[in-house]
Protein backbone atom coordinates (compact mmCIF):
# COMPACT_ATOMS: atom_id res chain seq x y z
CA UNK A 1 0.00 0.00 0.00
CA UNK A 2 2.79 2.38 0.57
CA UNK A 3 4.58 1.64 -2.61
CA UNK A 4 1.34 2.59 -4.47
CA UNK A 5 0.87 5.80 -2.19
CA UNK A 6 4.20 6.58 -3.57
CA UNK A 7 4.09 6.11 -6.98
CA UNK A 8 0.50 8.43 -7.36
CA UNK A 9 2.54 11.55 -5.45
CA UNK A 10 4.87 11.27 -8.02
CA UNK A 11 2.86 11.18 -10.71
CA UNK A 12 0.87 13.67 -9.46
CA UNK A 13 3.50 16.09 -9.07
CA UNK A 14 4.97 14.67 -12.51
CA UNK A 15 1.27 15.98 -13.77
CA UNK A 16 1.54 19.28 -11.95
CA UNK A 17 5.17 20.26 -13.26
CA UNK A 18 4.12 19.22 -17.01
CA UNK A 19 0.99 21.39 -16.31
CA UNK A 20 2.53 24.44 -15.10
CA UNK A 21 5.30 24.36 -18.25
CA UNK A 22 2.79 24.28 -20.70
CA UNK A 23 2.99 27.05 -23.16
CA UNK A 24 0.69 29.76 -23.10
CA UNK A 25 0.20 30.29 -19.16
CA UNK A 26 1.59 33.31 -19.12
CA UNK A 27 0.34 36.60 -20.97
CA UNK A 28 2.53 36.81 -24.26
CA UNK A 29 3.80 40.54 -23.19
CA UNK A 30 5.30 39.08 -19.65
CA UNK A 31 8.83 39.62 -19.44
CA UNK A 32 9.62 36.46 -17.97
CA UNK A 33 13.26 36.92 -19.10
CA UNK A 34 14.05 40.07 -18.11
CA UNK A 35 14.53 41.18 -21.31
CA UNK A 36 14.03 44.54 -20.90
CA UNK A 37 15.12 44.56 -17.58
CA UNK A 38 18.15 47.09 -17.34
CA UNK A 39 20.49 50.10 -18.18
CA UNK A 40 20.31 51.94 -21.01
CA UNK A 41 21.89 55.11 -22.63
CA UNK A 42 19.43 57.05 -23.64
CA UNK A 43 19.38 60.43 -26.15
CA UNK A 44 16.01 62.51 -27.52
CA UNK A 45 14.81 65.70 -28.42
CA UNK A 46 12.72 67.79 -26.56
CA UNK A 47 9.61 68.98 -28.23
CA UNK A 48 10.92 72.46 -28.27
CA UNK A 49 13.63 71.21 -30.06
CA UNK A 50 16.61 70.50 -27.64
CA UNK A 51 18.80 68.09 -27.10
CA UNK A 52 18.90 65.99 -24.34
CA UNK A 53 21.26 62.37 -22.96
CA UNK A 54 21.52 60.47 -19.71
CA UNK A 55 20.36 56.83 -18.41
CA UNK A 56 17.64 55.02 -18.40
CA UNK A 57 17.29 52.10 -15.75
CA UNK A 58 14.31 49.82 -16.62
CA UNK A 59 13.18 47.23 -13.45
CA UNK A 60 10.03 45.15 -13.76
CA UNK A 61 7.01 45.61 -11.59
CA UNK A 62 4.77 43.57 -9.09
CA UNK A 63 2.83 43.10 -12.56
CA UNK A 64 3.04 41.79 -15.21
CA UNK A 65 3.98 43.23 -18.27
CA UNK A 66 4.86 46.96 -16.31
CA UNK A 67 7.82 48.17 -15.90
CA UNK A 68 9.09 51.22 -14.26
CA UNK A 69 11.54 53.63 -16.08
CA UNK A 70 14.07 55.66 -13.84
CA UNK A 71 15.21 58.25 -16.73
CA UNK A 72 17.97 60.41 -15.14
CA UNK A 73 18.59 62.65 -18.36
CA UNK A 74 19.84 66.61 -18.46
CA UNK A 75 17.85 68.53 -16.02
CA UNK A 76 15.99 66.17 -14.32
CA UNK A 77 15.14 63.21 -13.44
CA UNK A 78 11.16 61.06 -15.11
CA UNK A 79 9.92 58.36 -13.11
CA UNK A 80 7.62 56.52 -16.01
CA UNK A 81 5.32 53.76 -16.10
CA UNK A 82 5.40 51.50 -18.69
CA UNK A 83 2.68 48.95 -19.75
CA UNK A 84 3.91 46.25 -22.80
CA UNK A 85 1.79 45.15 -25.90
CA UNK A 86 3.83 42.94 -27.83
CA UNK A 87 6.90 45.32 -29.09
CA UNK A 88 5.23 48.77 -28.14
CA UNK A 89 5.14 50.29 -24.48
CA UNK A 90 2.59 52.76 -23.96
CA UNK A 91 4.02 55.66 -21.11
CA UNK A 92 3.12 57.68 -18.31
CA UNK A 93 5.89 59.69 -16.96
CA UNK A 94 6.07 62.66 -14.25
CA UNK A 95 9.51 64.63 -13.44
CA UNK A 96 9.94 63.98 -9.87
CA UNK A 97 13.60 66.26 -9.52
CA UNK A 98 14.23 68.95 -11.85
CA UNK A 99 15.97 72.14 -12.71
CA UNK A 100 13.00 74.00 -12.36
CA UNK A 101 9.83 74.56 -9.83
CA UNK A 102 7.59 73.06 -12.13
CA UNK A 103 7.03 69.34 -11.87
CA UNK A 104 6.22 68.16 -15.46
CA UNK A 105 3.70 64.67 -16.64
CA UNK A 106 3.05 63.50 -19.63
CA UNK A 107 2.57 60.65 -21.98
CA UNK A 108 4.54 58.53 -24.34
CA UNK A 109 4.35 55.49 -27.21
CA UNK A 110 8.04 53.40 -27.66
CA UNK A 111 8.67 50.64 -29.67
CA UNK A 112 10.74 48.08 -29.35
CA UNK A 113 13.01 47.30 -31.77
CA UNK A 114 14.47 44.05 -32.84
CA UNK A 115 18.17 45.08 -31.91
CA UNK A 116 16.90 45.64 -28.03
CA UNK A 117 16.76 49.77 -29.04
CA UNK A 118 13.78 51.13 -27.64
CA UNK A 119 12.54 54.20 -29.57
CA UNK A 120 9.75 56.50 -29.80
CA UNK A 121 7.85 60.29 -29.42
CA UNK A 122 6.87 61.70 -26.06
CA UNK A 123 4.39 64.48 -25.45
CA UNK A 124 3.84 66.85 -21.97
CA UNK A 125 0.47 66.80 -20.65
CA UNK A 126 -1.34 69.79 -22.33
CA UNK A 127 1.26 70.32 -25.59
CA UNK A 128 0.46 69.89 -28.90
CA UNK A 129 4.29 68.74 -29.74
CA UNK A 130 5.81 65.45 -29.20
CA UNK A 131 9.74 64.87 -29.02
CA UNK A 132 11.87 61.96 -29.65
CA UNK A 133 13.82 59.73 -27.17
CA UNK A 134 16.38 56.25 -28.05
CA UNK A 135 17.22 53.77 -25.70
CA UNK A 136 20.36 51.83 -26.04
CA UNK A 137 20.43 49.02 -24.30
CA UNK A 138 24.27 48.85 -22.02
CA UNK A 139 26.26 46.10 -22.75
Amino acid sequence: MRTVRWVVAVLAVAVLLYTCALPGDLPADTDTTGGLVGTYTTNGVHPTGGEFGGTAIITDSDRAGVYTIDLIITGGIQRQTAVRSGDRLAVTWETVAAASDRPLTGTGDYVIEPDGRITGTWRVDGSDLDGTIELFPDA
